[in-house]
C-alpha cells in the first residue's frame, strides 16, 4: 500500500481534475508543533492522522457550509483540527473502547460521523467506523475502512472508476454500487462494506 502522504497527494490531484469547489474550501496544513500541542492536550498520539492534518485542516464548520454542499466521498468532509476536537468531546458513543479515543475527522453535517480509533489497546485501533446510528440501526461504529490510507486508497479508487464525479453544479455524484465495489476489495475487513 502506498503511503499516506502519496495518497493525500494523489486525492488532491483527483479534485483539481474534478475542478471540485471543495479544493478551495479546505484550510491549510497546520504546523506540526501546533498539532502535536493539540494532541498533547487532548491525548492524542497517531502520526497518520499528524500527517493527515499537516496536509489540510479540513473545512471549519464555521465556514457556513450545508449538507451534500462539499462533500468528496459518500459520507461527507475532513473536519477541521479544531472541530474533530469539540465534536469529539460532546460525543457519546456507546461502545467497549473509550468514546474519548474514537477521533471524528469526518462529517456528513447531519449527525453522521467517520470516527478514527487512536485506542493502541483495542482490536479496531487504527481503522475508521461509521457512527451512524439511523443508517446502520445501531449506535454501536461500524468499521468502514481498515485504515487511513486505505480510506484515501478507496478514495483515489473511486475518482479513478468514476464511482465518484462532480456534476455541473459541483455536488458530488456517487455510483453507490461502484463505490461498494471498489470500497469492499480494499478494505477487507470492514463490516459495513462486507457486512
Amino acid at each position: 500500500m502506498k503511503q499516506l502522504k502519496e495518497l493525500l497527494s494523489e486525492f488532491e490531484n483527483n479534485l483539481k481534475e474534478q475542478h471540485a469547489p471543495i479544493l478551495s474550501k479546505l484550510s491549510p496544513g497546520i504546523s506540526l508543533e501546533k498539532i502535536e500541542n493539540i494532541f498533547k492536550q487532548n491525548g492524542i498520539e497517531n502520526n497518520s492522522l499528524k500527517e493527515l492534518y499537516h496536509w489540510r485542516d479540513g473545512i471549519s464548520y464555521n465556514s457556513g457550509w450545508t449538507v451534500g454542499e462539499f462533500d468528496f466521498f459518500s459520507f461527507g468532509i475532513l473536519m477541521s483540527l479544531e472541530d474533530m476536537v469539540k465534536h469529539q468531546s460532546i460525543l457519546s458513543i456507546p461502545t467497549d473502547t473509550q468514546s474519548k479515543l474514537l477521533l471524528p475527522v469526518f462529517a456528513t453535517g447531519g449527525g453522521d460521523y467517520i470516527l478514527f480509533n487512536v485506542d493502541n489497546n483495542s482490536k479496531d485501533y487504527n481503522r475508521l467506523l461509521l457512527y451512524a446510528p439511523m443508517l446502520v440501526l445501531s449506535k454501536t461504529p461500524m468499521p468502514i475502512y481498515d485504515t487511513l490510507e486505505s480510506f484515501f486508497e478507496t478514495i483515489n479508487e473511486c475518482y479513478k472508476v468514476g464511482a465518484y464525479k462532480f456534476n455541473e453544479a459541483g455536488r458530488l455524484d456517487v455510483d453507490y454500487e461502484l463505490e461498494q465495489e471498489v470500497s469492499k476489495q480494499i478494505n477487507p475487513n470492514a463490516e459495513y462494506w462486507n457486512g
